[in-house]
């Protein structure tokens, strides 16, 4: 389930993350989520999880996200 938290990042890093979200076309949020999953994955899962859980969480996150991305745009909200 998705946790609601803010962070403070410089303005390198917003601009980074917002082309790139662009890019893939994935809300900010949602690509700042791959990308976190994508490092711990790369530099190792977190104890207790494997990279197959945390992948499969991560995939389901991104498509709830993406599903309620659409349900946003479709009541004109964006």
């Amino acid at each position: 389930m998705a946790k609601t938290t803010s962070f403070s990042l410089s303005e390198t890093a917003l601009d980074l993350i917002a082309t790139a979200a662009e890019r893939d076309g994935l809300s900010k949020s949602a690509w700042m989520e791959k990308a976190a999953v994508y490092y711990a994955l790369v530099k190792g899962a977190p104890a207790g999880h494997s990279s197959d859980e945390v992948l499969a969480e991560a995939l389901a996150d991104e498509q709830e996200a993406a599903a309620a991305d659409d349900e946003f745009h479709e009541r004109g909200a964006a």
